[in-house]
Formats: C-alpha cells, sequence, structure tokens
C-alpha cells in the first residue's frame, strides 16, 4: 500500500542522569531513523516495502522536553457569569448544546443550584471551580464579600475581557481572552488568543505543561498560590509542598528553606522571602509563534529598553541580543527548563521574574508521619 502511516514512538526515562553526568529533566528527546531499511517489524524482521524515494535521510522526528508530571491549571468547562443582582460569580445555565440560555432581557440565567457556602463569607453564593467540594471565592478588593474568582489561579480575579457576558481565562496577562475547551475525553485544551497587528484573531493550542499563569506582586517577601487537586488513586491523604525559585529548571533556589510543607490544602505561601524588585517591564508590539526558530527578531514598546542575556518573555526565557533600539534577536529558547510558547502583542518581556512551584507527596505509613514521603511525578 502507499497509504502513509504515522508511527508513534513511546520514550521511557528511567535514568535521572544522561551518559554524560548530566540530569535528564530539561533535555529534549526525539528519535532519528538513519535509513528506512533501519524499520524493522514488530518480529525484528525487515520490512516487505519500499521507502519512499521523497524521503531524504537520516529522518529526524521532532522532539519532546523530558519533564516532570505537572499540576494543569483547573480545567472548568463550564461557563461561568457574574450575577447581576449580588455581582457574585455564578455558574449560567446551559442548553444541551453548552449555549447559555438566555432570559427575555436576553441576559444570561444564573443557575443558584451551583451555589454553595464556605468559610470566606456568608452570603452562600460562593463556587467551587477546581472539583475539591469547597469554595474558591476570594476577597480580592477587601471589601467584605468574597465576590471574586480566578479562572487560573493566578490569585488575581478573572474578569469578561471581551464582553460575551461570561468571565475569561488569561494565561499569559495580555488582556485578551483565551479559551479552555473539552476535547471530548474530559481533557483540557488550552489556546492562547493571537491578536496580529491588523486585529485578526487566530488561537494557538498550548502544551499543557506551558500553560503557567502570570501575575504581578507587590510584596516581595511573600508570594501566595492555589491549585486544583492532583488525581491520585491510592487511600493516602495527598499533601503538597511550595517552593520559589529563580527558573524552572532551579525551583528552590530562592525559597529561604527550600520546599515547604503546605498540608493538604490546595493552597499556601512561601514568606521571608528576598525579592529583588523589578525596575521596569515591557510589553511585546507583535506575536512571536511557538515554532519561532532561533534568530527571529521581536521588538518591544520602549526603544530605550535594556535587555541583554537571558530574559523573560511570558513564562518562557529565552536569550537574546540587542540589535537595534527596541529590537532584540533570539538566540536560544526554552532557557533553563521553560517551554518555547507562543507570545502575543502586549505580553510581558522583562529582565526578571520569579517562579512559584507546587509539588504532591503522600507518606507511604499514613499513620507515621515522619515515614518516607513518595512524590507524586
Amino acid at each position: 500500500s502507499t497509504k502513509p502511516v504515522t508511527v508513534h514512538v513511546v520514550m521511557i526515562t528511567s535514568a535521572a542522569v544522561d551518559l554524560s553526568g548530566d540530569i535528564t529533566e530539561g533535555h529534549f528527546a526525539g528519535l532519528t531513523i538513519r535509513d528506512f531499511a533501519d524499520v524493522l517489524d514488530t518480529n525484528g524482521n525487515v520490512l516487505a516495502a519500499g521507502g519512499d524515494i521523497l524521503n531524504v535521510y537520516p529522518l529526524a522526528s521532532g522532539q519532546t522536553l523530558i519533564s516532570k508530571a505537572i499540576i494543569t491549571l483547573p480545567s472548568n468547562f463550564s461557563k461561568i457569569i457574574l450575577d447581576p443582582a449580588s455581582g457574585y460569580p455564578a455558574y449560567a445555565k446551559l442548553d444541551a448544546g453548552g449555549n447559555l440560555l438566555l432570559d427575555a432581557n436576553n441576559k444570561p440565567i444564573v443557575d443558584e443550584s451551583r451555589w454553595m457556602s464556605g468559610d470566606c463569607d456568608s452570603s452562600g453564593k460562593l463556587l467551587d471551580i477546581n472539583g475539591d467540594g469547597k469554595a474558591d471565592n476570594f476577597d480580592y478588593y477587601s471589601t467584605g464579600k468574597c465576590n471574586n474568582i480566578s479562572l487560573i489561579n493566578s490569585g488575581k480575579p478573572s474578569f469578561d475581557i471581551n464582553g460575551d457576558g461570561t468571565l475569561d481565562p488569561d494565561f499569559n496577562n495580555d488582556n485578551v481572552a483565551d479559551i479552555v475547551e473539552d476535547d471530548g475525553k474530559g481533557n483540557p485544551v488550552y489556546k492562547v488568543a493571537v491578536l496580529d497587528a491588523s486585529g485578526k484573531m487566530t488561537y494557538s493550542i498550548a502544551d499543557p505543561k506551558a500553560v503557567v499563569p502570570l501575575g504581578w506582586s507587590s510584596n516581595s517577601t511573600e508570594l501566595p498560590a492555589a491549585w486544583k487537586p492532583v488525581t491520585y488513586a491510592g487511600t493516602e491523604t495527598v499533601r503538597y509542598e511550595l517552593a520559589v525559585g529563580a527558573s524552572f529548571s532551579t525551583p528552590d533556589d530562592v525559597s529561604p528553606l527550600g520546599w515547604k510543607d503546605s498540608g493538604p490544602a490546595l493552597s499556601g505561601k512561601v514568606s521571608g522571602l528576598i525579592l529583588t524588585e523589578l525596575k521596569k517591564a515591557y510589553r511585546l508590539k507583535g506575536a512571536v509563534m511557538a515554532d519561532a526558530p532561533i534568530g527571529t527578531i521581536f521588538e518591544v514598546d520602549d526603544a530605550a529598553a535594556e535587555l541583554s542575556g537571558a530574559v523573560w518573555m511570558g513564562n518562557e526565557k529565552i536569550r537574546v541580543t540587542n540589535i537595534s533600539a527596541g529590537k532584540y534577536r533570539i538566540e536560544e529558547r526554552g532557557v533553563e527548563g521553560s517551554y518555547p510558547v507562543t507570545h502575543t502583542i502586549g505580553e510581558i518581556v522583562s529582565p526578571n521574574a520569579y517562579v512559584m512551584s507546587v509539588r504532591a507527596y503522600y507518606y507511604r505509613n499514613e499513620a507515621v508521619n515522619t515515614s518516607t514521603r513518595t512524590y507524586l511525578t
């Protein structure tokens, strides 16, 4: 048959280091076929077929990043609106096709049955968006009402960015609404909105590992975090540890005592930090796609910008060279454990940022908390 065949390759990295002694985590791995004759059947025999004459060997596959499993962002596929009567977030009523049900005034209808009570306030109008059965609201503006919620666990309230009446995720802090969709099997598909200079909107599908929420903090000694529960089939209680680092590859080098135990709660904070104040940050003037090659030129919104070496573009660390006022050439992508992702107009470019990480574990002997911790990776 001349029908193309797609070959899927599964790789298991059981060793923590490679043959040179370097840690494999953060490395990229792929497959190269030197010649068609190297492709064998499941019994190790030479294929009774000929290769496509248009293929030029060696053939190289794409590369995948070797990394630990991650705790992804909340993947709530329901639509959340603001109740006009109370100002509290609420799940909207949907029809069988997942579309908003509207009232006589063409406004979304609040599904009051999904409100719940919680410790944050006594309104009885709180929401659980991460599936742990507890309210996730918070009082961001200190009004005495817990009428704020974050769709991406960034610690900052989510808003209706595009004016369609529902709250929107914004993964990269560019003030453009992004999308989380169900792949049909209950898994999230993250779509980052890309707005070009002409105003045309397209969407780039992001690897879940790369969807890391961005945020600002005015506190240089303490950083908070919230996350969704990990999936674990065992009976032991899952607990979490927090750390702050200068990069993804050094997740705990800024924390004064390394990883801090946060218990079974789905939020926590790291205190006692000494964080460097960010004097200046810039914004991208044009999109940089996830597959943009080394040598790509980008521009920021300040001709007097001073960027060199390793800098942060959104949640990806890159190495750059200044070529003219406000213009830079990318010399390396996905630096220090970060992931190459799509960056959009208005996204932050800065010389410094901090990474806050969370990891899950359980005790092998639940009755003795001093026993060995097993980390979920």
